[in-house]
């Protein structure tokens, strides 16, 4: 471009860094650069999963930790479980022999039972026959007493025929 000032043409060429033509070398020289920023980049990137990967592990651990405080604490109560469970079927045992130890008593209460009914059947038996034998008496008595009765009767009789023929 060319400005006309007073007299002097002046040539101003804007002249940029960027508008320079580039040589071979200068090209390699890129290359290069940006091929070490990529293997820089790389290592980067490699120290930096590096660093993730540890944290993982550690992360792994502490969770492989948590997971053996839990698996513990479930062992832990699997055994109180056992206990409970153990103590259950003790008492369950205790419930079987008071059962078995009830039935005997009520066996007992039963065969008590039916010899006190055994017992009151000969009871009415033995009154129904004292009864017969009670009337048996009674009648024998009244024969007694009436042969007695007969017996003064000719007692006096005699006695009046012995005191007339004396």
């Amino acid at each position: 471009m060319i400005k006309k000032t007073d007299s002097k043409p002046i040539f101003n060429y804007s002249v940029k860094t960027k508008d320079l033509p580039a040589s071979q070398g200068m090209l390699h020289l890129v290359r290069n650069e940006l091929k070490s920023d990529i293997r820089e980049l790389r290592c980067e990137m490699g120290a930096q999963f590096k660093q993730v990967d540890i944290k993982f592990v550690q992360l792994e651990s502490k969770m492989n930790d948590k997971f053996a405080q839990v698996d513990s604490r479930f062992a832990q109560v699997d055994a109180r479980f056992a206990q409970i469970d153990s103590r259950f079927d003790q008492v369950s045992v205790k419930f079987l022999q008071i059962e078995s130890k009830l039935e005997q008593v009520l066996g007992s209460v039963h065969q008590m039972a039916s010899e006190i009914s055994r017992m009151g059947i000969l009871m009415e038996e033995q009154n129904s026959r004292n009864h017969i034998v009670l009337e048996g008496l009674t009648g024998l008595f009244q024969r007694q007493e009436r042969v007695e009765s007969r017996m003064d009767g000719v007692e006096r009789v005699v006695q009046s025929i012995a005191a007339h023929a004396k």
